[in-house]
């Protein structure tokens, strides 16, 4: 029987040894014995260098295995092989305890094993081969992982939902990529009771701080004493693994972390100026921090956090991110030096010499990049890196390859990928192989992360991060090539039909990804497809702005190509045989789909907006309008039978299994709904398409048509009150109903969902070509009321 040598029954080598047996067992049917006395004849697994294990020492003495050659408290490891009196000794040796895990997972990766976030691959062999190995791995990145974020509405987009078998799942398998980092932002769930006890008590459900139908709207689902203690239970578990997490310091107010009004009530702080219109309530004000006791009480939040929750190993601040407390630009830029200059001494004086992460959110805000430079030069290079997480901005004038930091000052390389609502699979991955080149070749480069709103949204994305945060290589780096490693990886039955469709989509792909805060698009009719109304009633349908038309313009003319391709794709995923697909391909399938439905969506509506001003300005007409509104109607109705094919997109599915889990809020069904359905949250859910985009959407079509007909070519009047009452009542609607009135069938959905993609085929196939009937068009019209 095969043994497994750790020196002692606990930490790191009883976790290493355990899952070596996990996963050894699962492979052959055989179970090794973990031995704390090193056998003399049997083939054994000897976990641990000769830093921590005598036994590995006494064979490099013995000249049975050379020398290691990893850097002590790195994260370097070696897999070595050797032979003894007749019998194979395996060693796996790591620059500190968490490399040992990486070594261990590598070592099974070679086995057949393959690692994503929604399981593993776990061939079935007769042995495992222990000889022949010598194998020595440093990564190219000192710092790599990813964020959770604090926004709720899926379970599988959404960290809050979470409970600690799913979280010991997810920090397994960050382990599995040799990440060493993450961030819970996630709220600061019971902080303000650790740090104020006498001060702060434990609500029930309803946190008075909350502002329903909205994100802001923070009421529990589980009770806070339990979100205590799971988060304690989650950064455990992490700490055994020897993962960081920094500790989040400075004036951490924010819309997920609001200021309890028990704190307020008590301390009565005095607050900074302010001339941004978000967190007006006083719970969403920042302390004014130029009052010594009020920076003391933020850096009582960080000190309580590290006494009962984290460690003071690594720190993190976003300064005052995206407020703006003064109208006038110099002195808000004022203001926010001198935030970041009174956060960093308060730290200093504690801890001289941690490292500090500062987030670049408000630099690809605000900031120039001659003032990113000149910040620069006043901070400490030694102790201080640049977190700069939208290294993949379409932002060509504002990122890091202008602010005068590479080779200069140590800084982090950061794909934000997606806001909350974008949950489909995207990336603009031209740019992010480009700048990633440029990122790999710079020594002051000492990271790559992942910070995104939402987990889970983009199984490529994930394998893609965890293959170039090790080693950015030009095979790994460039997507087109990573993706037959991708395909090869997640699907060993399936692969070469497979490799079809994920090459057919990367185009469809590449349309979407990462649009900076400030970019005038942003919030352009059609940027989010499920907030149309928002966004005409924003005023920006009526009246479009040169920069938002010209965008639009441009990405109809440059993705009318890919659109044209696209029925090729969906008719691949319907020939697919969807009654033996596993759950990989299922999930999968289900994924491209919606993200194809989505950008049909995007392309609609960016087509409508601008043919509209085109008929405003008498240079196109009214039945081009009339055809593409049609259009979007049909794939709206499309992407619905699409959700509910799966699980993942039902918010029904969601608050059942969580109340399942735990004691659960009775009233949590309408948090949840707002947290889910406010303008910024809108994604690919199920319950929310027909009750709410469907007869939005009709909203700001009826408008359309109702301008045609009369022929007003002037601005929409978006205050009408018609419109205004039109949309109260729609959302007064879904609120009303229980969201198990609007369940899914997902087996019914699922086993119609090859007709579902031939008819999405057909009807994009149909409108690029223009062959849709005015006969048609004008009876959905007259059938939709509009």
């Amino acid at each position: 029987m095969l043994k497994i040598y750790v020196p002692e029954k606990k930490g790191i080598f009883k976790i290493v040894s355990e899952e070596f047996v996990s996963f050894y067992s699962r492979m052959t049917g055989e179970k090794p014995q973990i031995v704390t006395k090193p056998s003399a004849k049997e083939d054994m697994v000897v976990i641990g260098s000769d830093t921590v294990n005598a036994y590995t020492h006494s064979k490099i003495i013995e000249k049975v295995i050379p020398q290691f050659s990893i850097v002590t408290n790195q994260d370097d490891y070696q897999i070595v092989s050797a032979k003894d009196n007749g019998r194979k000794l395996l060693f796996f040796a790591g620059g500190r305890d968490r490399a040992l895990l990486y070594a261990l997972y590598h070592f099974f990766e070679l086995q057949g094993c393959r690692y994503f976030w929604d399981g593993d691959i776990v061939p079935e062999k007769k042995n495992l081969k222990l000889d022949g190995y010598n194998i020595k791995e440093s990564p190219r990145f000192q710092y790599r992982g990813l964020r959770y974020f604090a926004h709720r509405s899926l379970k599988r987009f959404q960290a809050e939902h979470w409970d600690i078998d799913d979280w010991k799942k997810e920090l397994d398998w960050c382990l599995t990529k040799r990440f060493n980092l993450f961030m819970l932002r996630i709220g600061l769930d019971d902080i303000f009771q650790k740090a104020f006890p006498d001060v702060v008590k434990y609500p029930k459900w309803h946190v008075p701080e909350s502002k329903e139908r909205s994100y802001d709207d923070r009421d529990l689902f589980w009770s806070l004493e339990y979100r205590g203690k799971l988060r304690k239970m989650v950064l455990e578990y992490a700490r055994e693994r020897d993962l960081m997490h920094p500790e989040d310091l400075g004036t951490m107010t924010h819309w997920y972390s609001r200021t309890p009004h028990d704190f307020l009530n008590h301390f009565n702080p005095d607050f900074m100026p302010q001339a941004t219109a978000g967190y007006s309530q006083k719970t969403g004000l920042v302390w004014d921090i130029r009052q010594d006791h009020n920076l003391d009480n933020y850096f009582k939040l960080t000190e309580a956090h590290i006494e009962n929750y984290g460690s003071p190993e690594l720190f993190h601040t976003i300064g005052l991110a995206e407020r703006r407390c003064y109208a006038d630009r110099e002195a808000n830029h004022q203001m926010k030096l001198y935030t970041y200059r009174r956060i960093i001494h308060k730290l200093r004086g504690k801890y001289p010499n941690a490292p500090l992460l500062i987030a670049s959110w408000d630099f690809c805000m605000y900031w120039k990049p001659e003032e990113i430079h000149a910040f620069l030069q006043e901070l400490d290079p030694t102790n201080t890196i640049i977190l700069e997480y939208t290294s993949e901005t379409d932002n060509e004038l504002n990122n890091f390859t202008n602010w005068n930091m590479m080779g200069r000052f140590p800084w982090i390389f950061g794909i934000f990928h997606a806001f909350e609502p974008n949950t489909d699979v995207r990336g603009y991955y031209d740019i992010t192989e480009r700048r990633l080149h440029v990122a790999k070749d710079d020594p002051m480069c000492k990271g790559m992360v992942f910070w995104p709103e939402c987990s889970h949204t983009d199984t490529l994305m994930l394998e893609y991060l965890g293959a170039n945060s090790w080693n950015p290589a030009d095979s790994t780096r460039k997507i087109a090539s990573f993706i037959d490693k991708f395909v090869s990886d997640r699907y060993p039955v399936n692969t070469s039909v497979m490799r079809k469709i994920w090459q057919k989509f990367l185009p469809i792909i590449k349309m979407r990804g990462f649009v900076g805060p400030q970019q005038p698009h942003s919030f352009m009719i059609g940027e989010n497809p499920f907030r149309v109304y928002d966004s005409f009633k924003w005023n920006i349908a009526g009246t479009p702005c040169a920069a938002t038309l010209g965008y639009q313009e441009k990405f109809i003319t440059d993705f009318a190509p890919v659109m044209k391709e696209m029925p090729a794709l969906l008719k691949m995923l319907a020939k697919l045989d969807h009654a033996k697909m596993d759950e990989f391909t299922r999930r999968d399938v289900v994924d491209i789909a919606r993200s194809c439905a989505g950008r049909c969506l995007h392309y609609g509506l960016y087509h409508m907006n601008f043919a509209y001003d085109k008929w405003r300005k008498n240079e196109g007409k009214a039945e081009t309008v009339k055809g593409i509104i049609a259009f979007v109607d049909k794939i709206y109705h499309i992407l619905s039978d699409i959700l509910a094919s799966h699980e993942d997109y039902s918010l029904n599915d969601t608050l059942k299994e969580m109340q399942t889990k735990h004691e659960c809020n009775p009233d949590f069904e309408f948090t949840l709904k707002g947290n889910a359905e406010n303008s910024y949250c809108r994604s690919y859910i199920y319950e929310l398409v027909k009750p709410l985009y469907i007869p939005e959407f009709r909203i700001v079509a009826g408008a359309m048509l109702d301008a045609m007909r009369a022929g007003n070519k002037g601005a929409f009047q978006s205050n009408d009150e018609k419109y205004k009452d039109m949309a109260i009542k729609i959302a007064d609607k879904f609120y009303d109903a229980p969201l198990a009135k609007n369940k899914p069938d997902h087996i019914k959905a699922f086993k119609a969902l090859p007709s579902t993609l031939k008819t999405l085929a057909d009807e994009v196939e149909k409108y690029m070509a223009g062959k849709s009937s005015s006969e048609e068009v004008d009876a959905f019209i007259k059938s939709a009321k509009l």
